[in-house]
C-alpha cells in the first residue's frame, strides 16, 4: 500500500499541475483522461528525479527522503495555486466535429474492450517472464538494484564492468534512470524488492500510452477518429510485447507522444496562449531522462519547430515559443547535465568505440544504407514473419486504402500536422546515421534494436496519420452531399 500511495501520489500531483497550466477551463472533468495522462506522466517523471537528487545530496534512501518528496511537491502544489489564481483561462480546447449518433459510442467501446484485453495481456505476460526481457535485465532493472540496494556505494552503477571485456558493459554507464529510479523508489517505499513493481510501472507506461493517444486525438477531432486511432495502437502486438518487457522504449515514446501532443493542441487553438509550451518542456526534459534518443528528440523538435513556426508566425513568435518551451525544460536539463558531467565517467560507447575506420569512411560506405535500408523494410512491410515488426507492417498496408476511402482532413490543418510529420522523418534520418556510423556489427546492430527505436515512432506516426485523415462522419458527409446538377447542354 505505501508503494501505491508513493506512485499515486506524485501522479495526483501531476494532475493538479497539468490542470493549472491548463489554458482552457481547470475543471477536472475538461479532457479528463488526457489531463490524467499528462499528469501521470509528470508524476512519475519529477518523482525520479527528486529520489536520484535525493541520492546525490544524501547519499542513500533513509526516512529524509519522505520529508523530502513532501516538500518539493508541496512548493509544486502552492505554485500550482498561484498560477490559478493569476491566470485566467485563456481558450477552449480545439473544435472538433460534432456528431451524433451509434457510431462515436460503438467505436470508443469496441476500443474500451481492446484495451482491457490487452491489460489482460500485460498482466499474463509479467507472470510468465517477471523480471522482464532482454535489456530489462541487462540495463534497466539491474540499475535500479544498484539504487536500491548500493546504499552510500550507490555510485558503483557508473563503473559496472563489462562481462569478459566486451566492448559493451551489461549496464552502459550512461543510459539515463528515469525508469530505473523509479522502480528502486518504489522498492525502497515498498520495503521489498518485488517483481510486481516494475511490471505495474511497465503496465502503466504501456497502457497509457494507448490512452494518450485516443485522448488527443478525440481533443482535436473527435471520438470516433480518437477511438480509430487508439484501435491502431491497440492492434499492434509488438508494442504491448516491448511494453510488457519492462524496458524504457515505451516509456520514452509516451514522453513523445506527450512532448508532440501539446503541440498539436497549440497549434490547433491559435497559439495564442504558450502555457501548453512549459508544460511540453517538461516533458521532452524528462524523455531526455528516460534514454538517450530522448535527447536526439529534444535537438530534432526544435529542429522542426524552426520550420514550422517562423515561416508562420515571424521569428519573433519563434523566439517566445523556445523561451516558453526552455522555462519547461531547463530544470530537468540541468539535473540531466550534472548526471552526464560530473557522474558518468565515459562518453557513450558508440563514440568511445568507433575503432580504425572512421565516421567519415563508414558515412562513405554505400553498402552500409543499402543493408539499413533493406532491414528497414522486412521490419516495416510484411515480407518477413520472423521480424517483431510484421504486425505493424500489416497495419502499415492497410492504412494505404483507408486513407483513400476517407480521404484528407477537409479543413486546412497543415500547421497542425507538420510538427508530428517532420519530428518521424528527423529521427528516422537521425537512426540512420547512428546505424551508418556504428562501430559495432552492422547486421547484429541492426538485429537487436531497430524494431525497438521504430517503435519510438509509432505512436506519433499514427498520430500524424489520423490528424491529418477525414474522420468517419466527415467522409459520410460528404457523401451525403447532392451531387452538383451538369450545366445545361
Amino acid at each position: 500500500m505505501t508503494a501505491v500511495l508513493a506512485l499515486l501520489g506524485p501522479m495526483a500531483v501531476g494532475f493538479v499541475v497539468v490542470t493549472a497550466l491548463w489554458p482552457g477551463r481547470r475543471r477536472p472533468d475538461q479532457a479528463l483522461a488526457l489531463k490524467a495522462c499528462l499528469g501521470g506522466a509528470w508524476g512519475v517523471g519529477i518523482a525520479s528525479w527528486t529520489f536520484f537528487l535525493w541520492l546525490v545530496l544524501a547519499g542513500r534512501p533513509g526516512p529524509g527522503l519522505v520529508v523530502f518528496e513532501l516538500a518539493v511537491f508541496g512548493l509544486v502544489l502552492v505554485a500550482a495555486v498561484v498560477v490559478v489564481r493569476r491566470q485566467r483561462p485563456s481558450l477552449e480546447l480545439p473544435p472538433r466535429p460534432l456528431f451524433g449518433g451509434l457510431l462515436p459510442v460503438a467505436l470508443t467501446l469496441g476500443f474500451a474492450a481492446v484495451l482491457a484485453v490487452r491489460g489482460a495481456e500485460v498482466v499474463w505476460f509479467n507472470q510468465l517472464l517477471p523480471h522482464g526481457e532482454g535489456d530489462a535485465y541487462f540495463i534497466w532493472n539491474l540499475k535500479a538494484r544498484f539504487l536500491y540496494r548500493g546504499g552510500d556505494d550507490w555510485r558503483l552503477i557508473f563503473a559496472f564492468p563489462s562481462p569478459d571485456n566486451e566492448k559493451i558493459p551489461l549496464a552502459p554507464p550512461d543510459y539515463p534512470l528515469l525508469v530505473p529510479a523509479t522502480v528502486a523508489r518504489l522498492w525502497w517505499y515498498a520495503g521489498v524488492e518485488s517483481t510486481r513493481v516494475p511490471a505495474v510501472v511497465a503496465g502503466l507506461a504501456t497502457l497509457g500510452g494507448v490512452v494518450l493517444l485516443w485522448a488527443v486525438v478525440t481533443a482535436v477531432r473527435g471520438r470516433s477518429q480518437g477511438a480509430i486511432a487508439g484501435l491502431a495502437l491497440a492492434a499492434t502486438p509488438f508494442y504491448f510485447f516491448l511494453g510488457s518487457a519492462q524496458v524504457a522504449d515505451i516509456p520514452l515514446a509516451g514522453y513523445m507522444l506527450a512532448t508532440v501532443g501539446l503541440f498539436v493542441l497549440h497549434d490547433a487553438t491559435g497559439r495564442v496562449d504558450r502555457r501548453w509550451i512549459v508544460l511540453a518542456g517538461m516533458l521532452a526534459g524528462l524523455a531526455g531522462w528516460t534514454k538517450n534518443e530522448g535527447l536526439v528528440f529534444i535537438a530534432v523538435l526544435g529542429a522542426a519547430r524552426l520550420l514550422v513556426v517562423p515561416p508562420r508566425d515571424g521569428l519573433r513568435s519563434a523566439v517566445r515559443e523556445a523561451a516558453a518551451f526552455l522555462l519547461g525544460l531547463l530544470p530537468v536539463l540541468g539535473l540531466l547535465l550534472y548526471y552526464r558531467l560530473e557522474l558518468v565517467p565515459a562518453m557513450n560507447y558508440l563514440l568511445a568505440s568507433q575503432g580504425d575506420q572512421t565516421t567519415l569512411e563508414r558515412l562513405q560506405d554505400a553498402s552500409r544504407y543499402k543493408t539499413i535500408f533493406l532491414r528497414l523494410l522486412l521490419q516495416v512491410l510484411p515480407l518477413d514473419s520472423r521480424t517483431h515488426w510484421t504486425s505493424i507492417g500489416w497495419l502499415v498496408l492497410l492504412a494505404v486504402p483507408y486513407r483513400l476511402l476517407m480521404g484528407r482532413n477537409p479543413n486546412r490543418v497543415g500547421h497542425v500536422t507538420r510538427t508530428p510529420l517532420l519530428i518521424v522523418v528527423f529521427m528516422l534520418l537521425g537512426y540512420v546515421f547512428v546505424y551508418a556510423t556504428t562501430p559495432l556489427d552492422l547486421r547484429g546492430h541492426l538485429q537487436s534494436s531497430l524494431h525497438r527505436v521504430l517503435l519510438h515512432l509509432w505512436p506519433l506516426t499514427l498520430l500524424w496519420f489520423f490528424l491529418s485523415t477525414a474522420t468517419p462522419e466527415e467522409t459520410l458527409a460528404r457523401e451525403a452531399q447532392p451531387a452538383s446538377e451538369p450545366p445545361p447542354a
